[in-house]
């Protein structure tokens, strides 16, 4: 058995500054071995080619761990709430062919001309959940997190044009 790292990618200060335990993990080789919370003991790869690698040989490689033989995303998603398991189950996820044909329906939305189209849009969601912040005196790493993802969401909604209307209940744009 290979033993795992034990290097905290998920603290603070890992996320304040992470080279010096990047450099670590690339000194240990471009594949590291590690434990997680929830995930368990996992393989990280912490060089680019060994990314590259890992997302282009489908024959080797899963994304999917059922796909690889793994029941711990099946566990989890049974405890999380429904919404939370959704946002689990997307594309990235998916091995080929099923990434393929999802990437098919939302690849054109995601084109250099169609997001340059939706650039007065896009500056109208963030000027209007910046204009909420305004004033606030809650932390604003707390308000910029959620405007963050009301901001994303707004965007993604808008680009997949799932709603055509401003959403009175939480004021995103879709």
């Amino acid at each position: 058995m290979v033993e795992t790292r034990d290097f905290d990618i998920l603290s603070p200060g890992f996320h304040a500054n992470p080279f010096l335990t990047l450099d670590r993990m690339r000194a240990e080789g471009p594949v590291v071995p590690m434990r997680l919370p929830i995930v368990g003991r996992t393989w990280l790869a912490v060089t680019h080619d060994a990314c590259a690698t890992l997302l282009k040989d489908h024959e080797s490689f899963a994304r999917d761990p059922g796909n690889a033989g793994s029941r711990t995303q099946a566990r989890v998603l049974r405890f999380l709430p429904r919404s939370l398991g959704l946002l689990a189950l997307n594309m990235l996820g998916h091995d080929d062919p099923e990434h393929r044909r999802l990437r098919g329906l939302v690849d054109q939305a995601f084109q250099r001309r169609t997001v340059e189209a939706m650039k007065p849009m896009i500056t109208q969601i963030a000027d209007r959940l910046l204009d909420k912040l305004e004033g606030r005196r809650r932390s604003i790493s707390w308000s910029s997190s959620v405007a963050i993802f009301r901001f994303r969401s707004s965007v993604r909604c808008s680009a997949c044009r799932s709603r055509n209307t401003i959403d009175s209940r939480t004021g995103w744009v879709g």
